[in-house]
């Protein structure tokens, strides 16, 4: 349609073979020919022989676009109940899930010559490559691992997604949504699923939504031969699925939002300080990282810092608490704050002298003895426009004493130093009592005075430390001078546009280690089992080997699978290293990919554990 608007006309006529060529609705077509008529150009449809120069082409074109749409709705029909009758029959309609080729099932009816001209339908066949990964992705669910987790593990491995053993993609990863899909899919189980969904197309937009189809609709057929996971390890990750959803059912029951119910104490705060990016907390609570989304999804933002939002809290918290919100700070501000409020009551004194407030008054006194003698007329003769001159110079009255106020009030208008340091003393205070004890009363408050935070590493040092850039509005939402305080010990400042608003930049250390929950666990094990330590292990065998010796006393609510032993592995390196001899060496299954461990503790600590003969 673009090209029918261009100037100079790319041409005098638009010849189409079939109305059915053109569009099989309705209304796309009358668009079509609106467009092209207002732009001076003929359409012929050649197999209908219609012209738009024919005084009948609207009413004939409207005719053969609704027959159109009827044999699109009726082939449709038709396709439905040819799938359905191949997929009754044993056979597979629709797209390969992810550990399944389709394969085509010749028909010897059909087969002359030997060439063959026809097919039955097409079967599923297990690809065991594939299938592996998938039980390798049910067993890490199940064990306890995040749908993250597991997604980092797999690109970790350079195991080829969905998209990329599909569509031949390199630059596709796997991700939630696709772990996700997998775990939801009841194909992996023996169960083929067909007819429960469909795609509808929106009108206007044209976008398409996944709809689900009634239950009764829905075909489920067993199919042993395309069984991947077993039942017990399928029960197992279905029951965690089940359990994750009753507890985000209880949490939106029991009027959870996340947008307005945020837990953490500076979340819609913080901001990239490389491309200005709000920064998300992800992560379950107690274990959320604040980190770049534009940095995380490669959207030009390079600044790779991933912060604990627990650190991010005690050292912010911290700075405001005790470096910040102290009364030094703004001694100075609140002096200059006094200088411009004092200005400003000089100036509204004096424009309340020079007003019209003697004119106001007498205004005033004429309004009053036009009243009383309306009330006096109305006595004698009561009439209806009597009534409403009457209430028109009441309104007027009222109107002239708030005038009058208002003008007295800015005469008295009174602001002493010691008002505005109470002031300051009294936001202070409050602020510090509850950013540590309450942290949607602390939000409440901050949300009055914190401005943005821009975090970015600092670029002069080598170690963990986080460059913050912010504001404060010392009165929240005065007119005050721009005060820039440089903390840790050095300042600068720099007046700028109103007093009582204040830039500070600041310096913290945004590393964090938690505390390794499988040192003493490791060691008990190699100590009682000395023979682990002869070959190594993949991080997942690891974890089961623990999960066997500690059995009941390890704790369910913590993870133990791959990811949890691998972040052991690499983040606790160097206090594994004082009991423990680390050797990471390549896995050979994984063409180096990935990697095995082989652990030995050292000759004085098994000195230590081996009792004396």
């Amino acid at each position: 349609m673009k090209t029918l608007e261009k100037e100079p006309k790319p041409f005098d006529y638009v010849l189409i073979d079939d109305t059915s060529r053109c569009s099989r609705k309705p209304q796309d077509i009358m668009d079509f020919i609106d467009i092209a008529r207002h732009c001076k150009i003929g359409v012929r449809f050649v197999a209908q022989n219609l012209d738009t120069v024919n005084p009948q082409f609207d009413m004939m074109l409207q005719l053969h676009a609704m027959i159109d749409k009827q044999y699109v709705d009726r082939l449709s029909v038709k396709c439905f109940e040819g799938q359905m009758g191949r997929v009754l029959n044993g056979y597979h309609c629709g797209s390969e899930a992810y550990g399944y080729r389709s394969v085509r099932i010749a028909d010897p009816a059909s087969l002359k010559g030997g060439r063959q001209s026809g097919t039955l339908g097409s079967k599923l066949v297990i690809d065991e490559e594939e299938a592996e990964v998938v039980r390798r992705i049910f067993r890490l669910f199940a064990d306890g691992e995040s749908m993250l987790g597991i997604a980092k593990a797999l690109n970790r491995d350079r195991i080829p997604s969905p998209q990329n053993s599909r569509a031949r993609k390199e630059g596709s990863q796997w991700c939630t949504s696709a772990i996700k899909d997998i775990l939801h899919n009841e194909k992996y189980k023996g169960l083929y699923v067909w007819n429960a969904s469909y795609q509808s197309e929106h009108p206007k937009t044209g976008e398409l939504i996944k709809v689900k189809k009634a239950e009764h609709e829905v075909i489920r057929l067993e199919r042993p031969e395309i069984r991947i996971v077993p039942d017990i390890l399928w029960n197992a990750a279905a029951a965690r699925l089940a359990r994750m959803q009753d507890r985000q059912v209880q949490r939106v029951q029991g009027g959870y939002n996340r947008a307005t119910n945020r837990p953490y104490l500076y979340s819609g705060f913080l901001y990239c300080g490389e491309c200005g990016q709000k920064l998300i907390a992800n992560g379950l609570q107690g274990k959320a990282r604040y980190k770049c989304e534009n940095a995380r999804l490669h959207r030009g933002c390079y600044n790779r810092m991933s912060i604990p939002e627990q650190v991010v809290a005690e050292q912010l918290t911290g700075i405001l608490s005790t470096q910040l919100l102290v009364p030094e700070i703004f001694d100075e501000l609140v002096r200059d704050v006094i200088i411009e409020v004092e200005a400003t009551v000089l100036r509204e004194k004096s424009e309340a002298r020079r007003s019209e407030l003697p004119e106001l008054e007498k205004h005033l006194q004429a309004c009053n003895s036009a009243l009383t003698n309306l009330t006096n007329s109305i006595e004698l003769s009561p009439s209806p426009s009597l009534f409403e001159r009457l209430r028109e110079r009441d309104r007027e009255r009222v109107l002239l004493m708030e005038k009058i106020r208002i003008a007295r009030d800015r005469q008295r208008v009174t602001i002493t130093r010691e008002l505005l340091q109470d002031l300051v003393q009294e936001n202070l205070s409050e602020l510090r009592n509850v950013l540590e004890s309450n942290v949607p009363l602390a939000r409440e408050l901050l949300s009055g005075h914190l401005l943005k935070l821009y975090l970015q590493p600092n670029p002069d040092s080598g170690d963990n430390s986080i460059h913050v850039v912010g504001g404060f509005d010392l009165f929240s939402g005065s007119n005050a001078a721009n005060k820039r305080v440089l903390l840790e010990g050095s300042s600068t400042r720099t007046l700028q546009q109103h007093p009582g608003f204040l830039n500070f930049v600041a310096l913290f250390d945004g590393s964090h280690k938690e505390p390794c929950l499988f040192f003493e666990p490791l060691i008990e094990l190699l100590g009682a089992e000395p023979d682990l330590s002869d070959d190594a292990k993949s991080p997942e065998e690891w974890a089961w080997l623990l999960r066997e010796h500690l059995g009941e006393r390890w704790d369910d609510s913590k993870k133990l699978g791959y990811g949890a032993t691998t972040r052991c592995f690499r983040v606790h390196a160097d206090l594994l290293a004082t009991r423990i001899l680390v050797e990471k060496v390549p896995d050979p299954a994984t063409q180096g990919r990935g990697h095995l461990y082989r652990l030995q503790l050292k000759d004085d600590v098994l000195e230590k554990l081996t009792p004396a003969a």
